[in-house]
C-alpha cells in the first residue's frame, strides 16, 4: 500500500508510555528471533514467495497484521503465555484510558473524500480545549475533524459540530481455526493510499 502524502494528514499524535500489544510483541519477538527465516518455515506457514513471507513475518512480529496460528506454533508461542500477554496489555490500556490527561498536537481535517489536512494545536492545549476548538471550526467550515491517537483512540467531530464520538482501539483479539485476528487500530485515519 502506498500512502499519498499530498492528500494525507502529515502529523499524528502519540501517547507516551503506551504501546498497543507491547507485551504480546515482546513475547512473539523473543520467540521469533530464535527461529531463522527459511524455506521450510515459509512453506509450513503456507507461503510460496520467500520475500513476501519475510515482509509479512516482520508485520506478524510487530502485531501489524493477523498472524497465522501455524507461524505462532512454528516459533514456539504458547497459547497460555500469549493470553497472559493480552491480559497485561488490556490492563495497560485501561490504566492509560483512565488517565484523562491528553494533550493532542494535531487534528485531521477532511476536505473531501480521500483528501485530508492537518490542524495544529498550540502546545499545552488539553483534549477538552481541542474538542471545543474543533467544534467551533466545524460549525464555521462545515468540515469534519478527528483527533487521532493511532492504536489508542480517535475522537470524531461531525461536520456541523453537533456530535463528538470517541472510538477506542483496545488490544483485542480473536482466535479462529487458522489465525490470530487482531483488533483494528485506527492507524489509517487521515491517510490516502493506493493498493
Amino acid at each position: 500500500m502506498t500512502i499519498i502524502p499530498f492528500f494525507s494528514a502529515i502529523e499524528i499524535n502519540q501517547i507516551e508510555d503506551y504501546i498497543r500489544y507491547r507485551n504480546l510483541k515482546l513475547y512473539i519477538q523473543s520467540k521469533s528471533k530464535l527461529v531463522p527465516t527459511s524455506m521450510d518455515l515459509m512453506k509450513l506457514v503456507g507461503y510460496g514467495n520467500l520475500q513476501k513471507f519475510r515482509d509479512h513475518r516482520s508485520e506478524f512480529d510487530q502485531c501489524q497484521r493477523d498472524i497465522p496460528l501455524s507461524y505462532l506454533k512454528a516459533i514456539g508461542v504458547e497459547l497460555d503465555v500469549m493470553k497472559f500477554c493480552f491480559e497485561l496489555d488490556q490492563e495497560k490500556f485501561e490504566r492509560t484510558k483512565n488517565l484523562n490527561q491528553f494533550f493532542p498536537k494535531y487534528a485531521t481535517m477532511r476536505y473531501a473524500p480521500a483528501i485530508y489536512g492537518t490542524k495544529r494545536f498550540q502546545p499545552g492545549t488539553s483534549e477538552t480545549e481541542a474538542i471545543a476548538q474543533l467544534t467551533e471550526l466545524c460549525k464555521e467550515t462545515k468540515l469534519s475533524y478527528a483527533i487521532n491517537y493511532p492504536n489508542f483512540k480517535t475522537i470524531w467531530i461531525s461536520k456541523a459540530g453537533e456530535s463528538v464520538i470517541v472510538t477506542y482501539y483496545p488490544p483485542e483479539y480473536k482466535i479462529t481455526k487458522t489465525k490470530l485476528v487482531l483488533g483494528r487500530d485506527g492507524y489509517g485515519i487521515g491517510h490516502t493510499s493506493l493498493k
